[in-house]
């Protein structure tokens, strides 16, 4: 009688201890399980399977992007869901805290009302650049699900990766433009710039990142090949600069020297000619004859050299319009992934 009695009891903390750890389990994966949630039945349009495609995103990866929304916009929609990015930076996506979020996924989980902008560009020197970006946003929103042990664990990682890659000056002005962050968003930034931006991580990263693309090489070629192209372009108008600028120095050096030298040489055929027309300028006219061909070999001379330095005052203006054509190129480039430059309106 006294065993019934009791067992209802004994099933009864069985039962709540059973809650508790489903309640806890709950908590601990709520990220994952809203994710699910919000993606059941989500179709991508075509262009974001694509992305997600390029990309080399895993299972994972894809619910993570497709549970933040993305969406990719026209400048004037860009700006008005990201208005609060640097209007002095490029920016060509946002993740951002939506404001009309179910409050209780928001109290659940502030990831579940993240949602993902990418500035639209169609430019075919700069294909990959909207996926690399997309890339970027996702490991934003996937940094936003990690718990806190694994953050900590995560950025002594991402510290000591950076130590070492900010040893080459091109990547320390990279990440210069994240300066003035707070630790916490830099360390952010810092998961998604080596992400998708560094090939060669420590054993640790690579492990990390493989939960979100099956081959993130295939992410760091597409960023290379439009960044390379964009270095590759500012490195010829460099390097034209500094050589029209030699040019420069050359042709005004020569134009100095050649006119001094007309002037003088001018100076001695009226002395010539004085001289020959006066009676007994020379002696002979073997010495009028030797010093009329010392002035016609100088005359020669001097037409060569100002058909020379016409030349190069061609290919001077060869050159600068070379320059100005690159400096026209990569201004278009930087308005084509500038979201701040908003068409004008039509009349």
């Amino acid at each position: 009688m006294n065993l019934v009695s009791k067992a209802p009891k004994f099933f009864g903390r069985l039962g709540w201890i059973s809650m508790l750890i489903l309640v806890t389990v709950l908590y601990l994966y709520r990220s994952p399980l809203i994710d699910k949630l919000q993606t059941t039945g989500y179709q991508p349009t075509a262009e974001l399977a694509k992305i997600s495609t390029r990309t080399t995103m895993t299972s994972a990866a894809k619910t993570i992007f497709y549970a933040s929304d993305p969406t990719i916009q026209d400048a004037k929609s860009f700006n008005q869901d990201c208005s609060d990015h640097e209007s002095d930076s490029v920016t060509l996506g946002c993740y951002r805290h939506t404001d009309n979020c179910n409050q209780v996924l928001n109290a659940l989980s502030q990831a579940a009302c993240m949602k993902i902008k990418l500035f639209s560009i169609n430019r075919a020197e700069l294909d990959g650049i909207v996926d690399v970006t997309a890339a970027h946003e996702m490991l934003h929103a996937a940094y936003a699900r990690l718990s806190e042990h694994e953050r900590t664990k995560l950025n002594d990682q991402l510290q000591k990766q950076t130590t070492e890659l900010i040893k080459d000056q091109a990547f320390k002005e990279r990440l210069s433009v994240y300066d003035n962050l707070s630790h916490d968003q830099y360390v952010n930034e810092l998961h998604s710039v080596l992400g998708t931006e560094v090939d060669n991580l420590s054993t640790d990263l690579k492990i990390h990142y493989r939960q979100y693309f099956q081959d993130r090489s295939q992410v760091v070629k597409l960023y290379q090949k439009y960044s390379n192209f964009f270095l590759n372009l500012k490195k010829e108008a460099d390097q034209l600069a500094d050589s029209l600028k030699q040019q420069a120095d050359d042709i005004n050096r020569r134009i100095a020297a050649h006119n001094q030298l007309s002037r003088q040489l001018s100076s001695d055929i009226n002395s010539f000619n004085q001289l020959a027309s006066s009676p007994g300028g020379f002696s002979s006219q073997a010495s009028f004859l030797s010093a009329r061909q010392q002035i016609m070999a100088r005359v020669e001379a001097a037409k060569a050299e100002e058909s020379a330095i016409q030349q190069a005052v061609v290919n001077f203006n060869i050159n600068n319009d070379r320059l100005k054509s690159i400096a026209g190129n990569l201004d278009g480039l930087n308005h084509s992934i500038d979201s701040n430059l908003t068409p004008v309106p039509a009349v």
